[in-house]
């Protein structure tokens, strides 16, 4: 949600996607990011 209304950087978001590894959720964020 913070990504989608700007609230939030690709690059921060990727942080995040790092930081949640390989699990569904890092996953789904992961696929919000490379939108």
């Amino acid at each position: 949600i913070g990504y989608r209304n700007g609230w939030i950087t690709k690059e921060k978001l990727m942080k995040i996607v790092v930081s949640l590894g390989n699990t569904p959720y890092g996953n789904y964020v992961k696929m919000i990011a490379e939108q």
